[in-house]
């Protein structure tokens, strides 16, 4: 025994010589306050570590931050401290614990009694109220804020700009996708079981439950009410007020009304509205009916009014042939329930003849992947289904982005109709500006290709007229002409009296303007925009 005991005082002995000078471990330029540095630790000379707090070997502190009294930064952490926060210095709360190896990036703001788990990682701007907690290796994007109280278990990702709530539980390995900007942010104030995953813009309200391994779709919403079971899906923009079973599915933009319940792998179709109180059986479907996708996205809207936009599948054509196609909603702007036909940079070429192919033309050939920043064009055929299926009511509206960077709407037609392969066959019964002022509309002009001589195949004649006032540009995409066309820009097809002189009704009149509304005569006033979009509904 006595052996033992002097053995372990020899090499602590020998340890605490080699720490510093006066044999305890800890720099002395911190020994006033009884805070520890340790010897193989950094500290910026431009922050601060407060009483009794511990900074332990191989740890590492930024500029302008300031620990709290009883602050322990373990082994190899790594704080980055400030770049450009408002807070200078940066504050970490009294007896906070930011754990071994955990690496916290810039701008780092940490309230009283918060843990940070060890090798938990975290971007820059990561905010952690009094008494929030981070799980053990945690992956925590950029512009992630955890509230007071909230509590984040292990092995979770948080993507940027997630928000959690005061009453936040997020259980071991749970995934949230990364937002784009802070609104499009997914926000969670209720309980998240084990492995679940959460896309971009869910939202998880205060008392709301949701079990293991369940997936939460891109602004979905699960109310205070709502319990979500054990691998379930709630598809995109779907909203749960009552109770869903395990392994059970809510089709996009659907609701599950309070007090509802849906039972276990039972599925309610894209857009269906379960009423309060309603319930429907393990393994059954609601309506009874079957699961008929929307043919527009205004069917979408009128079947769910709180449906927000997103990626929806529509089925344009019904019961017919065609496939089902993923279409962008735009259900915020214009009284919403808008299908997105085209996305397109002005100018670009991305709608032109070569990305067509020869046999089948823009009559039946969709170009890209709907979304309002990306470049897409719908096939011709899908427009004239949507426009058919509104019948007299059909409207057509053109929006961009102006070079300002704004989003509005110039204008819009009703009461058209086109053929499958883009001709015009029902002139517009009435037109409106951007501001609402009606109009009366031109009777000899397009929606997207108006000649006789048009077929299925597109021609280079039909993007790039050599005899064009627009000459050099592409098929309704020409801003430097000052038109807003639905269709052509100048003279953009066919040749002596087959020729278009001008572009719909959206033209020449009242959009070149800084508010959009007044414009001249003439329409050459090279109005820029960085985007065109055209909707139809």
């Amino acid at each position: 025994m006595v052996r033992c005991s002097f053995l372990v005082w020899m090499v602590t002995g020998s340890v605490a010589f080699a720490a510093d000078s006066n044999g305890d471990g800890c720099q002395d330029e911190y020994a006033a306050n009884s805070a520890c540095v340790d010897v193989d630790a950094t500290v910026d000379v431009s922050s601060t570590v407060g009483a009794n707090a511990s900074v332990l070997e191989s740890a590492s502190i930024g500029p302008q931050v300031a620990l709290g009294s009883g602050v322990v930064v373990a082994a190899r952490a790594s704080l980055a401290g400030r770049v450009a926060h408002t807070s200078n210095p940066l504050p970490i709360g009294a007896n906070s614990v930011i754990g071994r190896s955990a690496q916290l990036g810039a701008d780092h703001v940490l309230g009283t009694d918060v843990t940070i788990g060890r090798s938990a990682v975290a971007g820059a701007r990561l905010t952690v109220a009094n008494g929030g907690s981070l799980g053990y290796g945690a992956q925590v994007g950029t512009d992630v804020n955890i509230g007071a109280g909230a509590v984040v278990g292990n092995l979770v990702t948080l993507g940027d700009f997630t928000t959690l709530g005061d009453n936040a539980v997020v259980a071991r390995g749970v995934t949230v996708a990364n937002a784009p900007n802070a609104g499009g942010s997914t926000s969670i104030n209720g309980i998240v079981g084990p492995d679940v995953t959460l896309a971009a813009g869910a939202r998880i309200e205060q008392g709301a439950r949701i079990r293991k391994q369940a997936d939460i779709g891109a602004g979905a919403a699960v109310e205070a009410s709502g319990r979500v079971g054990r691998g379930a899906t709630i598809e995109a923009g779907a909203t749960v007020f009552g109770r869903v079973g395990a392994n059970a599915t809510v089709g996009a933009g659907a609701t599950v009304g309070a007090g509802a319940t849906v039972g276990r792998g039972a599925q309610v179709c894209e857009g269906a509205s379960l009423p309060d109180n309603a319930t429907v059986g393990s393994g059954a479907l609601f309506p009874e009916s079957g699961c008929t996708l929307p043919t527009s996205c205004k069917d979408v809207l009128d079947d769910n009014p709180s449906a927000a936009s997103g990626v929806y599948s529509i089925d344009a054509d019904g019961a017919g042939a065609k496939e089902a196609f993923d279409a962008y909603c735009d259900m915020d702007t214009d009284g919403g329930g808008w299908t997105l036909t085209a996305s397109v940079v002005t100018q670009s070429s991305f709608w032109s003849v070569g990305s067509y192919s020869i046999s089948t033309g823009a009559r039946s050939e969709t170009l890209g992947t709907a979304a309002l920043d990306s470049n897409y064009v719908l096939k011709l055929g899908s427009w004239s289904d949507i426009l058919a299926n509104s019948s007299g009511s059909s409207e057509v509206r053109v929006r961009v982005r102006t070079a300002a960077g704004s989003d509005v709407t110039l204008g819009r037609l009703t009461g058209m109709q086109m053929a499958q392969d883009g001709t015009f066959i029902t002139n517009p019964t009435a037109a409106y500006k951007g501001n609402g002022v009606q109009v009366t509309p031109a009777t000899n002009a397009c929606v997207i290709q108006y000649s006789s001589h048009f077929t299925g195949t597109v021609t280079a004649e039909a993007f790039n007229s050599p005899d064009s006032g627009c000459a050099g540009g592409h098929l309704g995409w020409n801003g430097s002409c000052g038109y807003t066309s639905m269709g052509h820009s100048g003279s953009y097809y066919g040749s002596g009296t087959d020729k278009f002189m001008h572009a719909c009704s959206l033209d020449l009149q009242y959009y070149c303007s800084s508010n959009n509304t007044t414009g001249p005569t003439n329409g050459r006033s090279g109005c820029y925009y960085q985007r065109k979009w055209y909707y139809v509904r």
